[in-house]
């Protein structure tokens, strides 16, 4: 059966937040913010943005030139987690390795030690990377892939470039890994409200 249901749209509207706001991008950034704050973090300036086709899927692709003439492509999407639940035996470098990792279709020939972080602001993530020749390129292309937890989110953050740019996309990674912050909502972005995370 075909679903007659259409797909909702987006609509665009800017808002002018106010000098009080409290986001504020280091110069030559911008701040990616997902789910009113369930994820946020900076990213260059530069880059551009490229919305899912309805607003009611959550993964979001930045790329640093107009595809399909981009060379490096990141990607953010996101789970709410239900309240409760006791994450301890299922560590969030188990699940990238059970379900981000396993069975990788793009053939690598080098894989990473899967790298887990503990923030002390309650944040903790795992990221490993994999290294494969790219079949229409014939050159050798990398992808980092991370499994972030905190505050009742659950983001993957994907990251694909040529290993040619490595020396220029990591600082850049390692930038968006330091600014990750989940669950600092806001109710109304054009006003400065407290942030707040959901108990």
């Amino acid at each position: 059966m075909v679903s007659t249901v259409p797909k909702q749209k987006w609509t665009t509207e800017t808002l002018r937040l106010p000098k009080s706001h409290g986001w504020k991008a280091r110069p030559g950034h911008k701040i990616l913010v997902l789910g009113r704050g369930a994820v946020r973090f900076e990213y260059p300036a530069h880059w551009i943005t490229v919305l899912p086709e309805a607003p009611d899927e959550i993964s979001v692709k930045l790329h640093d030139r107009q595809p399909p003439d981009d060379n490096w492509r990141l990607e953010v999407s996101y789970l709410t987690l239900n309240p409760g639940i006791d994450f301890s035996g299922l560590p969030v470098s188990k699940l990238l390795r059970e379900t981000v990792l396993k069975d990788d279709h793009r053939a690598p020939f080098w894989r990473s030690d899967v790298t887990e972080v503990k923030r002390p602001d309650g944040i903790e993530y795992a990221w490993a990377e994999i290294a494969f020749v790219d079949p229409n390129e014939q050159r050798v292309a990398c992808s980092r892939a991370c499994l972030a937890r905190g505050y009742g989110v659950q983001p993957l953050i994907t990251l694909d470039y040529w290993e040619s740019d490595a020396g220029t996309i990591i600082p850049t990674w390692e930038e968006i890994m330091r600014t990750l912050q989940l669950g600092q909502y806001m109710t109304d972005p054009t006003r400065p409200a407290p942030r707040y995370r959901p108990a």
